[in-house]
């Protein structure tokens, strides 16, 4: 039991590793995605694309303009969201594991 113990504590700190690198791109990405879609829409801005008489008009415009870069930014939301829950899990694991390492040393 201890060994199996101490081989799982070395896998999910290995995992936990690669998680956290995982939520820190996914992170980068969003920002990337976001970036890119102010970019859009300022060049929709000046190429003189938006120009509707009114908010409404002109909100249209750019929502009709951008609908990849938006689902882009969506994705990398959704990515992240996923990459967090990775994480998460695997602390959970973390702390059922040394509850576990606990519960062992008290019986040995």
């Amino acid at each position: 039991m201890r060994e199996q113990l101490i081989v799982e504590l070395t896998a999910l700190k290995q995992s936990i590793v690669a998680a956290n690198s995982e939520v820190y791109l996914a992170a980068r990405e969003l920002v990337n995605a976001k970036d890119e879609l102010r970019l859009t829409e300022n060049s929709l801005i000046v190429d003189g694309l938006i120009d509707g008489k009114n908010a409404e008009i002109r909100s249209a415009q750019m929502y009709a303009n951008t609908v990849v870069d938006r689902q882009n930014v969506a994705d990398a939301e959704d990515s992240l969201e996923s990459a967090k829950m990775t994480l998460n899990n695997l602390q959970t694991e973390l702390r059922i594991t040394l509850a576990l390492v606990e519960l062992v040393k008290g019986v040995a």
